[in-house]
């Protein structure tokens, strides 16, 4: 079984420097004078939240945004991440760049993904969990050589043999994170992955489905520096049969969370259906209460029933 790789950075009285540090279980990639800085910050967000999380709880009115495309249109409230704010600020280079909460183009080595202690990652190397590749894999070709990190990468809807894949350095495996019963039981609809993810041959394919903690026993894991996961709505089955459990905690996650209104034609429906501001907030409570702090909160520039977060373990 592989060692798990612990992350660790500390400031200096000339800012922020990066340091060998012991392997201590639970040890966050924030130094811990910032989560201390902003103790009082993750208290008012933890209160919010628990506002929030009230089925009765009203959100203010900020509008509808309309989206529409040859496939079709879509609408879905402007408010339904605002109660989820920024609770730990980090600076640049700790953190990729300052969080533009209005949705920020994804270009860049790493897709505009919003990650803390790259530098870090770097010098003493890290395992790295990603889900849904699809056609592109820049993201993890480039946190395996230009990181140098132990890449691993998920998606039941393409094989080997695809471009985005085939012949790459990081190591993929052709199965989708999540519980094969609950897929089946719930018989999710899949328009939003044919056409778009399920392609030519893949069209009507079996899909496999291991969950996270069958995934890493197989890997020989036992924890992981970065889960990142952009899942079209499968992300909820995720959260709830594993990461809202604890019985996986990666010190930091990266996301894209998909709710309801989300474009039917590039999310299955039934994934983000009913998946409104009370779920989105009573998800965050629970991530919250686990040790998650927010770092990074960047809505979809084309879609405001999506953004993309980041969340480190504290």
């Amino acid at each position: 079984m592989m060692k798990p790789i612990i992350l660790s950075l500390v400031l200096s009285a000339s800012g922020i420097r990066f340091q060998q540090a012991p392997d201590v279980p639970g040890r966050s990639v924030v130094p811990q004078e910032l989560i201390t800085k902003y103790q009082s910050e993750m208290q008012e967000q933890e209160k919010r939240l628990i506002r929030a999380a009230d089925p009765s709880y009203v959100p203010p009115d900020m509008g509808i945004y309309y989206a529409s495309s040859s496939k079709g249109k879509a609408q879905a409230p402007n408010n339904r991440f605002e109660a989820v704010q920024v609770e730990l600020h980090l600076p640049v280079p700790l953190i990729d760049h300052i969080p533009v909460e209005g949705g920020a183009h994804e270009k860049g080595l790493f897709g505009g993904k919003n990650l803390v202690g790259m530098a870090d990652m770097r010098k003493k190397g890290c395992v790295v969990y990603s889900l849904g590749v699809a056609g592109d894999s820049t993201f993890e070709q480039n946190m395996n050589s230009t990181i140098g990190c132990e890449v691993h990468a998920f998606d039941c809807t393409i094989n080997a043999n695809a471009k985005s894949v085939k012949g790459k350095s990081f190591q993929f495996h052709e199965w989708c994170i999540g519980n094969s019963k609950d897929t089946e039981e719930k018989d999710i609809d899949m328009s939003g992955l044919e056409g778009n993810y399920l392609k030519g041959d893949n069209v009507g394919k079996q899909l496999v489905f291991k969950t996270l903690g069958q995934s890493m026993k197989e890997l020989g894991h036992s924890s992981m520096d970065l889960l990142k996961f952009d899942i079209e709505g499968f992300e909820w089955q995720l959260f709830e049969n594993e990461l809202l459990k604890g019985s996986v905690k990666p010190k930091q996650i990266s996301f894209e969370l998909h709710t309801d209104g989300a474009k039917p034609w590039a999310v299955p429906k039934g994934n983000s259906d009913g998946k409104k501001n009370h779920e989105v907030n009573k998800l965050f409570l629970g991530l919250h209460k686990l040790g998650y702090r927010v770092v990074s909160k960047e809505v979809n520039l084309h879609d405001k029933a999506c953004a993309e977060f980041v969340m480190v373990l504290v």
